[in-house]
């Protein structure tokens, strides 16, 4: 039925800063992953950017929101 995902990316001194918001039914019931996307990610970026990057997710009213912050 379509969707709303939002892009948003800027500059923060010398860092990168990149936003992705996806909207998604708070009624609906929520799917059970494995979490392994998001370790992977996380794991990806330590291992690039070590302490240096930062990842973070989470649900905000009915949009799931995504910052990654890069050196």
């Amino acid at each position: 039925d379509g969707g709303d995902v939002r892009l948003e990316a800027s500059r923060d001194g010398e860092a990168c800063v990149v936003r992705v918001g996806n909207a998604f039914d708070a009624e609906a019931q929520p799917a059970r992953g494995t979490g392994t996307g998001l370790k992977n990610v996380r794991e990806r970026l330590a291992v690039h950017y070590g302490a240096a990057a930062i990842f973070d997710a989470r649900v905000e009213g009915d949009r799931f929101l995504v910052t990654l912050r890069l050196p």
